[in-house]
């Protein structure tokens, strides 16, 4: 699949909180919305992703299967500490990434506060990532590989 940067839109932050009532009556667990969608004015894929923070194994557990039965589909590559989810609902496409409690959930959280609260580390976060997307030349791997470690590069200095 090609990635294609797109503007930011104001509809991502209703259709988030939409999505969110409806995972919410799946069970108490924490509920955040990440990734460029949830940065007013960035750019990016314009997908909207989710994360979700289970207590424990069990409670992710059952929480998977709930979300096949209101169609998330789980990815075929998974990372040892996250459950990836997708679904296409109305030409919008959510993605949820399912963690147990911890540091690497943690870190999705600051790393989108800090962008929240430095708009000019914004600014060289759009750069990169346009950048980024020409040397991957459209290839989402690639594309995602120089993006951990932007990421990673912003979460020591935090």
């Amino acid at each position: 699949m090609k990635i294609r940067l797109k503007k930011y839109n104001k509809k991502f932050l209703g259709q988030f909180q939409k999505e969110k009532r409806i995972l919410s009556e799946l069970g108490k667990f924490e509920i955040h919305h990440i990734g460029s969608t949830a940065v007013p004015k960035m750019i990016g894929k314009g997908w909207i992703d989710i994360l979700i923070i289970a207590k424990n194994k069990k409670q992710r557990d059952n929480l998977i299967k709930k979300l096949e039965k209101i169609g998330y589909k789980k990815a075929q590559t998974q990372r040892k500490e996250r459950i990836f989810l997708s679904k296409i609902k109305n030409r919008q496409r959510y993605n949820l990434h399912l963690y147990l409690k911890g540091k690497k959930a943690m870190d999705k959280i600051l790393f989108r506060d800090y962008l929240i609260k430095h708009p000019e580390e914004t600014k060289k976060y759009e750069k990169f990532k346009i950048n980024a997307l020409k040397k991957a030349k459209g290839d989402r791997i690639k594309y995602k590989k120089l993006k951990r470690d932007y990421f990673n590069r912003i979460i020591k200095r935090i």
